[in-house]
């Protein structure tokens, strides 16, 4: 592991202390579906977060990488269901029965809840090598001699990994506080983004966030 690396690796380990200790007490009380399965979906993205920061801590890079694509489709699932979807597509759902990707993102956007065309411009350059990462495309190892060699498979290329990682569970615990009326718990989440993300300089950190 690369010193800039493991400078990323404490700052994710001190963001997930972070993340439970505006969770752990938080609950939702309402019996709604919509916002049961909503925070069901992000507690996974939140349990996909540890996963990740845990497989980086140990060195297990393509493994942590390849959780990136379902912690964002977690996050995204949320918010469809919160902001976006029927009470029909609500009880669909329920059933494990969701629409396209696309779909979720662009009913989202209509719905008014990020940015205008925020969620499209973050699948168009990212959804393609999340998707090549989680199922073993080449870009995942390159070709690789040893064990060693794929342990140590581009390091560095993690830092970018745990910023999208970082990013995507503030938003779920953001989305938590949302669902549970804790306007205190959104507020945090605001102010997390900005304390991480305000002078970093990876691709996705250089992008405005919605």
């Amino acid at each position: 592991m690369t010193p800039a690396l493991s400078d990323r690796v404490i700052q994710s380990e001190q963001n997930t202390v972070w993340v439970h200790s505006r969770i752990d007490a938080l609950t939702v009380s309402s019996t709604d579906a919509r916002l049961q399965r909503a925070g069901a979906c992000w507690a996974t993205v939140v349990d996909h977060y540890q996963a990740i920061v845990l497989l980086t801590r140990a060195g297990h890079y393509d493994s942590a990488r390849a959780l990136i694509r379902p912690l964002f489709e977690g996050y995204i699932r949320g918010m469809w269901l919160k902001f976006g979807a029927t009470d029909h597509e609500v009880d669909v759902a329920c059933q494990d029965r969701f629409p396209t990707f696309a779909r979720m993102i662009e009913t989202i956007q209509v719905a008014g809840k990020v940015r205008h065309d925020r969620l499209t411009e973050l699948k168009a350059a990212w959804w393609r090598p999340m998707c090549t990462l989680t199922h073993t495309g080449f870009p995942q190892s390159g070709t690789p001699r040893t064990l060693g060699d794929v342990r140590g498979h581009q390091p560095d290329e993690m830092i970018e990994a745990l910023a999208w990682a970082d990013w995507t569970v503030i938003q779920a615990v953001r989305g938590f506080g949302v669902v549970a009326g804790d306007t205190k718990v959104v507020q945090a989440a605001d102010e997390q983004i900005r304390a991480l993300f305000a002078n970093n300089a990876s691709r996705l950190e250089k992008r405005d966030h919605a």
